[in-house]
């Protein structure tokens, strides 16, 4: 910030500045539109309010570092802690996007004021952080009390999105837990950060449009420059990765021919570089070119030809709802290194070519057939859905695994035929049985292509891709296990990896999926009187112990005057925090506390004379444990 002011007078920072002076919200006159106890994206709920005045509030934290004129501080300080105060809750269907395209404004702001402006106080920094605590966090969706401490994140920009914002909250807080969170949802959550990218530069959102392709870019280096202040190198990551999505992106937008390999997020499939109305873009905010371009070439001394040139063609500042670039644009970084970062997560690679053995779920109509030679696999037989009643050549499989094949024929029964891969509790028959199937299906039918289905409870879901017809035969797919979650891809060449969806299962009960499953291919004809033959290649398995914590053991309920106290072992390998269960009467156990960093807790909040039950859960970013048994104590 001190370069940044000492450079004001200079162009091209002067001409940014004089546009950030100029802007209605940079006024000490700006008249705030909030704040409002609630507020909604899709459907939008006071939503504007909330924009206008986080851009307010860090338009004038800036004026105030760059003229000192406190009156700036004042203003910007009253209406951070205005909704601070007010606001209650996040609500629709994509309201992680709202906290994430204002985090920069509203979170960096409270971290400058905080760190500079002698009228904010410690009162006030606690009042932010309860306030991201309690009222942006939980529409985050990092960690949760279905998963545990780890992530279901959307797909492509969307996610990174999520994860940009989960880790600005953390970071204000001074939370290790919530970092370590965003941090796993980062480097290992197939859906969005680094795992949703290619070697070669393209994003998940490459093939939907270059707006969002830079979004998911500009999201994924916000992240890396954050953790860059925390001491950790998030750009060195996947052979410098993040410079590679900006190559790409630069070289393509300025004019540029680049390769496209069929990618997407969990929402599309593509199989060519997308474009919108603007065609190929350089009106994007300035501020990531920046950051990637001062990571690597002023830090690093990597060449960035493409990002060169393409920054010359960018402005520094607009005027809409983004952060001013030239705040990013720095002349030399001589920060020293920062630590290498580690995955808390690899899946296991698929390299074991598996027996199976062939039998039918249900009463398929016809003998099952199998042929197997070497990583190829025949199936013949008949069938009336993925339900019950097909052929399915399994093995089994426990700890955490991933199974994969290239389904070179989905079937010859026509449009009703289907033939994939599956996970599946048992081979019970019975309709509440929990499963997960990749399933595709023949080419030139309404329904062709990839689509996930999957069973939890009495009702079966499915999601499909946008385009999925893409997904055409021959196609490789792919299911992963990672304790409780359950990750889908598919790929065009066996190598480039898209997300197709992330299922969570409960940690324990009917619905669970339990320690041991069936893994293997399925096919069916959609047709009790018809016979459909499935045609596998490169079918391979390969798996390592499971990365889901261990159920707490020896739980001790001792009760004293207010309160009652517990106690609990656990075998920490794998585990983030410990979730806490209680029960009165005869209800059921519900959640009390979560992010418990020691094993033990006490309950404050007791009668005396009730009887109380509990459990503990150990949370992982595999998902949560079983429960400990419980035990019981009444209050004084």
């Amino acid at each position: 910030m001190d370069a940044i002011k000492s450079r004001l007078t200079q162009d091209p920072w002067k001409a940014g500045y004089a546009m950030l002076a100029s802007n209605s919200h940079s006024s000490l006159s700006y008249q705030p539109l909030g704040p409002f106890k609630a507020v909604s994206r899709n459907p939008d709920m006071n939503l504007d309010a909330y924009k206008h005045d986080m851009m307010a509030a860090s338009n004038l934290t800036l004026m105030w570092y760059f003229t000192d004129n406190t009156a700036y501080a004042s203003k910007a300080r009253e209406i951070l802690l205005a909704w601070a105060t007010v606001q209650k809750e996040f609500s629709g269907a994509e309201s992680s996007f709202a906290i994430g395209d204002a985090a920069i404004q509203s979170i960096g702001s409270a971290e400058i004021l905080r760190s500079t402006y002698s009228g904010w106080t410690d009162d006030d920094t606690q009042t932010f952080k309860d306030y991201l605590d309690l009222v942006y966090w939980p529409s985050l969706f990092i960690g949760g009390e279905r998963w545990g401490a780890g992530s279901q994140t959307l797909g492509g920009g969307q996610g990174a999105l999520q994860i940009w914002s989960a880790m600005a909250v953390a970071v204000f807080s001074d939370d290790t837990v919530k970092y370590n969170m965003a941090l796993n949802a980062y480097l290992t959550d197939p859906a969005s950060g680094f795992s949703n990218t290619l070697p070669n530069g393209q994003a998940g959102d490459t093939g939907r449009d270059q707006g969002h392709a830079f979004g998911q870019i500009a999201n994924t280096v916000y992240t890396a420059e954050t953790l860059w202040a925390q001491g950790s190198d998030a750009y060195a990551y996947a052979d410098n990765r993040l410079l590679s999505m900006m190559e790409y992106y630069a070289d393509f937008n300025s004019g540029g021919s680049r390769n496209f390999i069929p990618y997407g997020p969990t929402y599309g499939l593509y199989t060519s570089i997308g474009l919108d109305a603007k065609g190929r873009r350089t009106d994007i905010p300035a501020s990531a070119g920046h950051l990637i371009y001062n990571a690597y070439v002023n830090r690093k001394g990597v060449s960035a030809p493409y990002l060169s040139h393409y920054r010359t063609l960018v402005p520094d500042y607009t005027s809409g709802f983004v952060f001013p670039g030239f705040i990013f644009r720095r002349v030399q970084d001589n920060n020293p290194k920062r630590d290498l970062l580690k995955a808390s997560w690899e899946q296991p690679t698929a390299n074991e070519v598996p027996s199976l053995v062939n039998q039918g779920i249900g009463s398929p109509s016809s003998t099952p057939g199998m042929q197997s030679a070497g990583d190829s696999l025949t199936l013949t037989g008949s069938g009336v859905g993925i339900e019950k009643n097909y052929q399915f050549a399994s093995r089994m499989a426990e700890g955490d695994f991933t199974f994969q094949a290239k389904v070179k024929t989905s079937g010859t029964a026509g449009s009703a035929g289907r033939a994939g891969i599956m996970i599946r509790k048992s081979a019970d028959a019975s309709p509440r049985t929990p499963y997960v199937a990749l399933t595709m299906s023949p080419p030139g039918t309404t329904s062709a292509g990839v689509r996930l289905n999957w069973r939890r409870g009495s009702t079966t879901y499915y999601m499909g891709y946008k385009d999925y017809a893409a997904a055409g035969e021959p196609y490789w797919i792919k299911l992963v296990r990672r304790g409780n979650f359950i990750y889908g891809f598919t790929s065009a060449d066996g190598v480039s990896w898209s997300p197709t969806y992330s299922v969570v299962f409960p940690a324990e009960g009917d619905d669970s999926l339990g320690s041991k499953v069936l893994v293997g291919a399925f096919n069916f004809s959609g047709s009790v009187g018809e016979t459909s033959t499935a045609r596998f290649e490169d079918v391979r398995f390969g798996s390592n112990p499971s990365s889901l914590p261990l159920a707490p053991t020896a739980l001790s309920a001792n009760p004293s005057a207010g309160k009652i106290d517990l106690t609990w072992k656990s075998d920490l390998a794998n585990v983030v925090y410990f979730d806490v269960y209680r029960a009165s009467g005869d209800s059921d156990l519900a959640l009390i506390a979560t992010e418990v960093n020691s094993q033990s807790f006490t309950d404050a909040d007791v009668r005396p004379g009730t009887n109380y039950r509990y459990a503990v859960r150990a949370s992982g970013y595999s998902g949560e444990s079983a429960s400990s048994e419980t035990s019981s104590a009444t209050g004084m």
